[in-house]
Formats: C-alpha cells, sequence, structure tokens
C-alpha cells in the first residue's frame, strides 16, 4: 500500500469520527430538551415540616406542621385527608393539640364560605380531614387554592428518653386530595423525623479519689458524689455501701452526714439514714413528697455531693504500701416510678505512704537513716538535694518487709541551712525528711589593737604624665648673636646677574612705554 493509500484512509476516519460526535451530541441535546419539556416546574407534594425534630429532654412540646406545596389553581382542590404515624411509646398527642392551618381557610374565606376540619387519635396515628364547604347551590366558588402553606399543625409531647437515642418516622399514608368534581388528584409524600437525645448515664464516685495519711490519729473526710446526672432520669432516691478496711480506718454513724445536692430538690424535705456495719457504711436518701403524696416538679440534675463520712486513721503498718479500696457497693438510683436508673461508679482509694527518718536530723558530719512501707525487696536511691549520694552499705536495698537502715555522710558540711533529703524505691515509691546543716564557723571575734608602725617601703613607679600647663610670661631679649659666615661665590655672581637681568628689563619697559 502506497503512502497516498494511507493519508486517505486516515482522512477517512477522521470524517466518520467527526460525524459520531457530532450526532451523539445533537441526540443528548435533543433528550435534554424532550426531559426538561416533559418536567414540570413543581410537583404537587404533601411533606412534613420541619423534615427532622431532635428533642433534648423528656417532657419536651413541640409542633410539628403538615404541609401541602406547588398547588395550583387549575387543579381545583377543595379538600385533603391524611394519616399520620408516630411510636406512641416516645410520642404523645391529643385531639385538642391539633389545629387547622390556615392554607384552605384561607381560600375559602376568599370565597366566602367555611372549611369543615376533623381530627380522630387513634393508636399509633392522627387522622385529619379538611374540606373547603361549597355554596347554597352546591359548588364551590373561585378562587381556587394555589401556591403552598400549612394544612395542620400537631403538636407532639416527648413521653420518654432512654440511655439510647430513640427515634421514629412521622410517616404519612392514606393521604388524599380531591377536587370539585370529587375525583382524587396524584400528588408525592415526603415524611418527618424524630428524635431524642440519648441520656446520659449518671455516676457516683468517691472523691478525693485518693487519701494518704501521714499519721495515726489523723482524721480526714471523704465525699460520695453524684456526676452529670440528667433530669429525665427524675430521680428521687439514692443507696449505697462504702467498704473499708476496719483494721486501717474507723468511722462512725454520728460521722456520717448529708451533702447538699438533693435538699436542693426538696421542697419538703429529705429522709436521710445512715448504719455502719462491720466493714461498710450503708446510706440511704429519699426526696419526700408532699403531704398529698404529690411529687416534686422539678428533678434533680447536674452534679454534688450526696453523702460525706469522716474516718480517722487507727494504725500505720509497716508492711509495704498498706492500703485500701473505699468501694461503693449495692449502689441503687430510683426513678419517680420506683424503676432502678443504670449508672456508673468510681471506687477510692485509701494509703499509708513509706516512712523515712534521720538520726540525728541536724549535725555536719553524718546521719542514720531508716525507711519502711517500701516495695519488699526493693533497691533504694538516697539524693541529697536531689543529688544521688553514697550509702552505706551500698547499694542499699530493703527486706522482705520493705524496710532498711543506712547511714550516709553529709556532702555538703560547709553550707549551713536544710537540706532535703529523700529515699526512692523501684517502683517510684518515695519519702523525703530534711536534715539541718549547723554552722561550725561561730560568731566573728572582736578588733584587736592597732600594732606598731612598719618600714618605710621602696619608692614606688612613676606616675603617668599630666596635662600640659599654660603658657608663661615672654621672657627678655637675649643677647646678640655672632656674624655668621659669608655666603659662597658662586650664590654671590647669581645674584648680581639676575639683578643686571631686572635692570635691563625695566629700562625698557621705560623706554617703549614713552615712545
Amino acid at each position: 500500500m502506497d503512502k497516498c493509500s494511507i493519508i486517505k484512509i486516515q482522512k477517512k476516519v477522521l470524517a466518520w469520527m467527526i460525524i459520531a460526535i457530532t450526532v451523539t451530541w445533537l441526540i443528548g441535546a435533543f433528550m435534554a430538551a424532550v426531559v426538561t419539556a416533559q418536567t414540570p416546574e413543581g410537583t404537587l407534594t404533601i411533606h412534613v415540616d420541619p423534615p427532622t425534630y431532635v428533642a433534648k429532654h423528656r417532657g419536651e412540646v413541640f409542633d410539628i406542621n403538615v404541609n401541602i406545596k406547588d398547588v395550583t389553581s387549575d387543579l381545583h382542590l377543595i379538600g385533603a385527608e391524611f394519616k399520620l404515624r408516630y411510636n406512641t411509646s416516645i410520642l404523645e398527642t391529643e385531639e385538642g393539640w391539633v389545629t387547622e392551618g390556615d392554607f384552605l381557610k384561607g381560600f375559602a374565606e376568599l370565597a366566602d364560605v367555611n372549611t369543615w376540619f376533623s381530627v380522630y387519635v387513634e393508636n399509633d396515628c392522627g387522622i385529619i380531614g379538611i374540606l373547603i364547604l361549597p355554596n347554597a347551590t352546591g359548588s364551590w366558588n373561585p378562587p381556587f387554592p394555589d401556591g403552598s402553606g400549612t394544612l395542620a399543625t400537631i403538636t407532639f409531647k416527648a413521653t420518654h428518653r432512654h440511655a439510647r437515642a430513640s427515634s421514629c418516622e412521622l410517616e404519612l399514608y392514606d393521604t388524599i386530595l380531591i377536587n370539585d368534581n370529587l375525583e382524587e388528584i396524584p400528588h408525592e409524600l415526603t415524611n418527618g423525623h424524630y428524635e431524642i437525645l440519648a441520656t446520659p448515664l449518671p455516676e457516683l464516685e468517691v472523691v478525693p479519689e485518693q487519701y494518704v495519711v501521714t499519721q495515726v490519729g489523723e482524721i480526714f473526710n471523704v465525699n460520695v458524689d453524684v456526676k452529670s446526672l440528667d433530669r429525665d432520669w427524675r430521680l428521687i432516691g439514692a443507696e449505697f455501701k462504702l467498704h473499708y478496711n476496719t483494721t486501717l480506718l474507723e468511722t462512725k454513724e454520728d460521722w456520717i452526714s448529708e451533702g447538699p445536692f438533693l435538699e436542693q430538690f426538696a421542697p419538703y424535705g429529705t429522709w436521710f439514714t445512715s448504719i455502719v456495719e462491720d466493714d461498710y457504711g450503708l446510706v440511704g436518701i429519699l426526696i419526700l413528697p408532699s403531704a398529698t403524696g404529690t411529687p416534686t416538679e422539678s428533678f434533680p440534675e447536674g452534679s454534688g455531693t450526696l453523702v460525706t463520712i469522716t474516718f480517722k486513721a487507727t494504725y500505720l503498718p509497716w508492711e509495704p504500701k498498706p492500703s485500701c479500696v473505699l468501694e461503693l457497693d449495692d449502689t441503687r438510683l430510683i426513678d419517680i416510678n420506683i424503676d432502678l436508673i443504670p449508672h456508673t461508679v468510681s471506687h477510692g482509694h485509701y494509703e499509708v505512704p513509706p516512712y523515712f527518718t534521720l538520726t540525728p536530723d541536724a549535725g555536719f558530719a553524718a546521719t542514720t537513716i531508716v525507711g519502711g512501707r517500701f516495695a519488699a525487696n526493693s533497691q533504694i536511691t538516697i539524693t541529697w538535694n536531689e543529688q544521688t549520694i553514697t550509702t552505706v552499705p551500698s547499694p542499699l536495698t530493703t527486706d522482705s518487709n520493705g524496710n532498711f537502715t543506712a547511714i550516709i555522710t553529709v556532702p555538703t558540711p560547709t553550707d549551713p541551712g536544710l537540706h532535703n533529703v529523700t529515699a526512692t524505691d523501684q517502683t517510684g515509691a518515695n519519702a523525703e525528711a530534711t536534715f539541718t546543716v549547723v554552722d561550725m564557723t561561730g560568731p566573728q571575734g572582736g578588733q584587736g589593737e592597732q600594732g606598731p608602725e612598719g618600714p618605710q617601703g621602696g619608692q614606688g613607679e612613676q606616675g603617668p604624665e599630666g596635662p600640659q600647663g599654660p603658657q608663661g610670661e615672654q621672657g627678655e631679649q637675649g643677647e646678640q648673636g655672632e656674624q655668621g659666615s659669608a655666603a659662597p661665590t658662586e650664590v654671590v655672581w647669581a645674584s648680581i646677574i639676575i639683578a643686571i637681568i631686572a635692570i635691563v628689563i625695566a629700562a625698557y619697559l621705560l623706554l617703549t612705554k614713552k615712545t
């Protein structure tokens, strides 16, 4: 095949590709024009507004509208009927909570007639019917409805809220739109959605989370708090036990007092009781109803203290890290229906710290260190003002009970004052003590008598030159000096020649001027 044939084939292929692309574009444009021509500007629709409603609390009241949009007057719409289905376990409405919208009513007023409006609430839905009434002759007067508006407004109440979010569809069904010939008008539907947020779980917690005692007989308070309580739980009471180690701690019934939290939501007062048993304290609190049995209308919410328990440290044992859990047990939070409210629990912790002493705790040479309640068989590091120092024995290790004894030398004997000494085991447990370095220099003595005068010292170095003084007065004229020697002969003859030349030039100038 020659080169000319190949070029002709290429031109034919290119031409067919251009034709195919052009045809495809024309078909697409035609189809788009057809679709545009067949799609109306608006589609008659019954819809729920707002499309989604999210409630935050039980008892919350809100409105839902059932609207109609894109009605045209040529449809001759005169009536509407629909059902709206909802979840009756989380929502509530009544026939008296449903009101007629202004859309059909407004056009009825323009036609000088009224509307008929009917509501019926059953099982899981509301049934609503609206009709523009005919005139006295049985026919309908224009103008007929046109545009968009509200058919009915339904008021709902959120009746339940759970630990998990709850929701349901607000579903339109069995909908009918009729014209003045009592024929059904085609239309579309758009449902709504309802949701109520999850109720966060409250928490019972021991505060402070950890308490470290320092000495036998020490008295301290522990609170049992409720945290993040939502009012939708409708709490009216609480009960719990707090376990503790009776070897380490002591409490009594009159050391347990009610906190302020529930009292602020109890207009009729609270009932409070406490009992101390073997290894725990049992506490109960209840918000009292009115004399007629009516409960409070404002249920507790937020965070606060339910109970304060006072403890006394009765024993500090020598075993390693003695401690106990302040454990909440058999906890109950009760709502107005005497149902249990789910919740979480955070326990507390009581601890006896390591023991560490210096004997003596003042001096300038050395001291004996004694420690206890550290980790068993653990190497101990001793620091002086945060600098590690050597001990005798070295390395220093606790015994099986977590105790140790050693001697250290004061590393700063000439630096009087307080110095921090710290013992730390391999688990990170530590204890501190203070050592005072005594000032051994003593007070300064009094001033002695002046000694005899010493011999004169040698001459010192010459000092720097001083500034120039002012100019002095002019002195007397001195005597005339001796006569100088004669000038050389060459110089004399040169002077005479120069003088003769100067005279000749001057004479010439004078004669020239006269002439």
